[in-house]
């Protein structure tokens, strides 16, 4: 009887390993990939085992961290538009796979409520505006900022009532646009084209935008400042801007 329990104890422990490894082999990085975000142009490629599940510390190769991307400013707009989140990220390899805390996390108040109307601007990409030559008087109907992960492309000065800055990025909409004509028709659906002109700039807590985030002036400025010293301590380095309005905010 005890020879007989010792080999049934033996079996099942035999059993509980492969199920262990075939966990960690097959079942674990396919489900961690599932996991990661929709990325926009030059989203970040992280190792998504490691991202996800930082319990496999895995020590990794040199050419391994050399390929890896990331900002050392990730801003993240919550589901709702209502929040932007600021994490500073420290350039090191160690910091940039999620290993390290940020030096420095803040939120700041914004939203991303849409003007309805069919003249807002129509800023076209280059391809958008190779397919809409032939037209004149063109506008747009807004939609809200661009779901995906965008890089920020400039931090500009701004003098009238949308700074004292702009947040310029490289986000990639698709509006409905409309082609002015006579009054007595007045304007004429062309199609849906992709645009730009994204970013982030302030305006009054009642505003409403064509695609933009909105903050308060004082919340622009150190927003500004932030990715001005980032920028100053390491001119390589990349800052993003995730939006994901279908992720659930873990925070909240």
């Amino acid at each position: 009887m005890e020879i007989f329990r010792l080999g049934s104890a033996r079996r099942q422990g035999f059993g509980a390993a492969l199920f262990c490894i075939y966990m960690v082999l097959c079942i674990l990085p396919g489900f961690a990939k599932s996991w990661e975000p929709g990325a926009g142009v030059g989203g970040p490629s992280l190792p998504p085992l490691q991202e996800r599940f930082p319990f496999f510390a895995i020590p990794l190769s040199q050419s391994v961290c050399a390929g890896v991307l990331g900002g050392d400013v990730r801003m993240e707009l919550d589901a709702n538009g209502s929040r932007l989140k600021v994490s500073v990220i420290d350039n090191e390899y160690e910091a940039r796979l999620n290993r390290y805390p940020p030096r420095e996390v803040y939120e700041i108040p914004a939203h991303n409520r849409i003007v309805d109307t069919t003249d807002a601007p129509f800023m076209p990409t280059k391809a958008s505006a190779a397919q809409t030559a032939w037209a004149e008087g063109l506008v747009s109907r807004p939609v809200l900022f661009p779901e995906g992960l965008w890089n920020i492309t400039a931090v500009k000065p701004r003098a009238d009532k949308y700074g004292p800055f702009m947040v310029s990025t490289n986000a990639r909409g698709s509006v409905e646009v409309y082609m002015k004509v006579p009054e007595s028709v007045g304007k004429l659906y062309i199609g849906t084209f992709a645009d730009t002109g994204y970013g982030i700039h302030s305006n009054t807590i009642h505003s409403k935008t064509f695609g933009c985030v909105v903050t308060k002036q004082e919340d622009l400025a150190r927003l500004a400042k932030t990715l001005a010293e980032d920028k100053k301590d390491d001119p390589a380095s990349s800052q993003t801007i995730w939006v994901n309005r279908s992720r659930r905010n873990q925070d909240r």
